[in-house]
């Protein structure tokens, strides 16, 4: 079996997937007010390997509470909600727990504001310095794209005009730059390391990634867990050659089974294809 890597990078996020650390818990407790609707609730939990969206289940008492596993120095957890009128364009927030339950308690806002806007948090954290300060260095970059999304949202994403398309991804790039400026500049935040995994890793060549991440980040964000993994997963990009024979890996396929490469030698074509569970055309797909 010949397996060609024609997109390198997808086949290396799945690879930086399969590193295993020793694991902690969390337990959160959720605690809505009558503004959010559970059917319209989008909750995520990035464990340090990757985000996943958790499906929840209605309550009366518009309490919930999600637990698992994480890997990282927080388990952070991702809220989402759509803005009236809007198809690609959402209120959201995100929240860093550890290992003692945490709880978060919305309150109720004025019409119009983000409903995660107002808040009390037991073991939890919202390190909103540090993303005030992101936000605050890319407000201008932040404000052209927000506009031009409220002229084209549907267009956007589901349209034809790819010259739109193509406009929008422009002003999305530019927001990337100012927040990777950002981040190269305040490396001992741990929110910036966070945004250096989640958003920068394929950014520029893997030798110059992990330049910059050496070069960017103290020691105990570079050697923690997350660190280890992101060094593994660049070092293992640099050995990846695009046209190279593609490198075993295992997964779980749609069913829950236990799958690898491997198991394809000898078949005449292999087609592996990588999607994400926010994307539109992913969905579709």
């Amino acid at each position: 079996m010949n397996v060609k890597i024609f997109f390198p990078l997808l086949i290396l996020f799945v690879l930086s997937s399969l590193v295993v650390w020793g694991h902690k818990s969390y337990h959160v407790t959720i605690k809505l007010n009558k503004q959010i609707s559970f059917s319209q609730l989008e909750v995520y939990v990035d464990d340090g390997k990757a985000q996943k969206r958790i499906e929840i289940k209605d309550s009366q008492n518009l309490v919930f509470t999600i637990k698992g596993d994480y890997y990282s120095y927080y388990a952070i957890i991702k809220l989402k909600y759509p803005i009236a009128g809007m198809m690609t364009e959402y209120f959201e927030n995100r929240f860093f727990v550890r290992e003692k339950a945490a709880v978060i308690t919305f309150k109720k806002v004025d019409d119009g504001i983000s409903p995660f806007e107002n808040y009390s948090l037991i073991n939890a954290v919202d390190l909103k310095k540090e993303k005030d300060g992101m936000a605050a260095n890319s407000a201008i970059e932040i404000n052209n794209r927000r506009s031009f999304q409220l002229q084209h949202d549907k267009e956007i994403y589901y349209g034809t005009d790819t010259a739109i398309q193509k406009e929008y991804f422009r002003l999305h790039n530019l927001v990337l730059k100012k927040d990777f400026d950002y981040t190269l500049s305040n490396g001992n935040s741990y929110y910036a390391f966070v945004n250096f995994r989640r958003n920068f890793l394929n950014l520029l060549s893997p030798d110059s990634t992990l330049r910059i991440f050496n070069k960017t980040f103290p020691e105990k964000f570079k050697n923690s867990e997350e660190g280890n993994t992101i060094k593994k997963y660049l070092q293992g990009k640099l050995t990846v050659k695009v046209n190279n024979i593609a490198p075993d890996f295992t997964t779980k396929d749609i069913n829950g089974d236990k799958i690898s490469l491997y198991s394809f030698r000898n078949k005449k074509y292999v087609l592996l294809t990588f999607w994400a569970t926010w994307p539109v055309h992913s969905r579709n797909a």
